[in-house]
């Protein structure tokens, strides 16, 4: 009976170290700023890529995904406002906005994004955009 219970303790302390092993394991998240628009990049299945852009939405203005890279890239979550650091921020100042999406798919597909008034029907006032390669 001992040995049973010893035998299920271990395959049990075996499970944990393999699972802490194998998310300890996961590949750092990507960061890109403004400075890498236009640019490719490669990811591991399960990777992340976070895209942090400025924005002032006291203007209206906020980053919009114009061109989804379905089915390579899945978003999660929204994008996250970060007002501007300080010890006294000013009002209307700009802060930034993080995307971030997660590498599920390989293959190799276009991420656009674009800051506009969401309820105008005009084209961006600025654009980003990058290639991702999923391997």
């Amino acid at each position: 009976m001992r040995s049973r219970h010893t035998r299920q303790a271990v395959a049990i302390l075996i499970a944990a170290v393999v699972t802490v092993s194998v998310v300890g394991c996961a590949p750092a998240p990507i960061q890109l700023t403004e400075r890498d628009d236009g640019t490719s990049q490669t990811l591991n299945k399960s990777q992340e890529i976070r895209i942090t852009l400025e924005s002032n939405p006291s203007t209206g203005y906020s980053w919009q995904v114009f061109q989804a890279p379905d089915p390579v890239l899945e978003q999660i979550g929204g994008a996250v406002y970060q007002a501007p650091t300080g010890t006294a921020p000013a009002v209307g100042a700009p802060g930034t906005e993080t995307f971030t999406f997660k590498a599920v798919q390989s293959g190799t597909a276009t991420l656009g994004l674009g800051y506009s008034r969401p309820w105008e029907s005009v084209a961006p006032t600025r654009t980003f955009t990058v290639t991702v390669t999923v391997r």
